[in-house]
Parts: structure tokens; sequence; C-alpha cells
């Protein structure tokens, strides 16, 4: 869980602030290379497609929780965590207010936050082209069961939703599309165009 949550944070970050990510603690910030973001993207890639993000959700922002001298409680995390993901329903890919100092914590699914920050990373490489197909591919193929409210049989199998769909899935197809347009690499458009059809 904690390679999701590294994986997420990384590419966030360098969508945000344009390639630099900081090295080290002392002020110098190193550049996030096109072959760096696109082994990050493949990792993700690697954790939906072996469905380790399936019901994994991350809690972003909100300075609360945990006990007075700064130090977070699990069990109380936990807790909080399955309240507001009880809280979410069905309002996934609504847009979510910004997280301003003091204000709650948003609990997304990993693999949103995961496929957010590939609609926002720096593709003008190949590499990282490639690597954002094979990510977006991977999550629109996958499926993952919704948990039942104890309504259904034992007996029955789970029910099954896409990981990708509302605007995380017309925002795929338009990435696929920039893709196919702008790309100079035949196998990236070639992929591309296999995707759209």
């Amino acid at each position: 869980h904690a390679s999701a949550h590294a994986a997420a944070l990384l590419m966030e970050t360098a969508g945000e602030n344009g390639g630099d990510l900081p090295a080290s603690t002392n002020g110098a910030v190193g550049v996030v290379t096109p072959e760096f973001l696109g082994l990050a993207i493949d990792a993700a890639s690697g954790l939906v497609a072996h469905g380790c993000l399936d019901d994994l959700y991350l809690k972003i922002g909100g300075g609360g929780g945990g006990t007075d001298n700064g130090e977070s409680n699990g069990q109380e995390d936990a807790e909080e965590i399955l309240r507001e993901m009880n809280n979410i329903g069905n309002q996934e890919n609504e847009e979510n207010e910004a997280n301003e100092v003091g204000s709650p914590s948003l609990i997304k699914k990993a693999v949103n936050v995961l496929v957010e920050s590939v609609f926002v990373a720096d593709l003008s490489s190949e590499r990282t082209e490639l690597s954002a197909l094979k990510f977006l591919l991977t999550t629109g193929c996958r499926v993952s069961a919704i948990a039942a409210n104890g309504e259904n049989s034992s007996m029955l199998p789970p029910p099954m939703e896409p990981m990708l769909r509302g605007t995380h899935l017309l925002q795929t197809i338009r990435v696929c599309y920039h893709v196919y347009l702008k790309t100079g690499s035949m196998p990236n458009k070639t992929t591309a165009k296999a995707a759209l059809q």
C-alpha cells in the first residue's frame, strides 16, 4: 500500500510542479526525468494489474486526527476512513472542493488518485506516453468487486464495477486521442489508435 501512495505522490508532484521534485532536505531541487516518471507509471500499472489497488482508499489532506503529541492512532484513522467510505457512495467522480488548511480530509480510491496523476503528468516523451497508455488501458480493462451490504446470497458472485468510469473514462479517451494525434512514435500511435477502436 505504501508503494501505491508513493507512486501517486510522485506522479502528482511531477505533474503539478512541472517536473520539479525536491531531491533533498537542503533545498536542492532535482528533475523528474521521463524515464523515472515512466517507471513510476509502470509500477502503478503493475499494482493495478495484480489487484493490489482493489478496495484501497487513501486519506488525503486534513491535518487533524491523532493524539495530542501529533502521533496518529491507526485504529481511529481506520474507523474514520470506514465512516467516510460509507458516505462516498457514487460521488467518486464528482469534483471535490480544494483542501484548505484545517479542512477535513478527503477519502479517495487509490486507483483514482493514480489515474488523476497520470492525467496531469508530463507525457511529452515517448516513454511516458507508452507507460501512460499501458496504465490507462490496464485500469480501463480491470473490474473490482463491489462490497455487498449482506443482501446477496453467499452463493452468488459479488457484483463487479469497472475501475474507470464517468469523467475518468472520458479523460482516458481524451489522453489516448491526444497521444494518437500528437506523438511522433508509430508504436505509441498504433497503441492509442487500437485503444480508441
